[in-house]
C-alpha cells in the first residue's frame, strides 16, 4: 500500500466518522425538538396552579369562618 493509498483511506475513515457524527447530531436535534413540543403549556400550568390556590383559599376561609 502506498503512502497516497493510506492517506486516502484515512480521509475516507474521517469522512465516515464525520457523517456518523452529523447523523447523531440530527437525531439529537430532532429529539430535542420533539421534547420541546411535548412540554406542557406553561400558561395552562399557571392557570391550574391559580385555580388550585383559589380552592385552597376557599377551604381555609370556610375553616376560619
Amino acid at each position: 500500500m502506498t503512502q497516497d493509498d493510506k492517506t486516502v483511506e484515512r480521509l475516507e475513515e474521517a469522512m465516515m466518522r464525520i457523517a456518523a457524527a452529523s447523523e447523531r447530531h440530527v437525531l439529537a436535534k430532532e429529539a430535542c425538538e420533539r421534547a420541546l413540543h411535548s412540554a406542557p403549556d406553561l400558561s395552562e400550568f399557571a392557570a391550574n396552579i391559580d385555580a388550585l390556590c383559589v380552592r385552597i383559599q376557599g377551604v381555609l376561609n370556610r375553616k376560619e369562618g
